[in-house]
């Protein structure tokens, strides 16, 4: 109703280097550039595991981003999102 404490990990291949953010912006949409500072941030690219601290997120429509950190390197990777609440996550198109 009023939102939800959340953290979020993503484990990765050991040559990926990874960040995890969840953005206001986008609405669900994907983003293509940040126009404000992220509510989630993992903080530096990680090697294997990436771990941003739990925080409380208000209710709304969020875009969870995961990226590399070299442009258009692809990879595997596993990511869990832990929520105080039920949430609805979806992948984007």
């Amino acid at each position: 109703a009023g939102g939800s404490r959340i953290q979020v990990e993503c484990t990765a291949a050991k040559d990926l280097a990874v960040n995890v953010i969840l953005a206001r912006q986008g609405n669900g949409k994907r983003i293509h550039y940040l126009y404000e500072i992220p509510i989630l941030n993992s903080g530096a690219y990680r090697h294997v595991y990436a771990v941003a601290e739990a925080v409380f997120v208000p209710a709304g429509l969020y875009t969870l981003v995961v990226s590399t950190s070299e442009v258009g390197q692809i990879g595997n990777f596993s990511l869990r999102v832990l929520s105080s609440e039920e949430i609805d996550l979806s992948e984007l198109d």
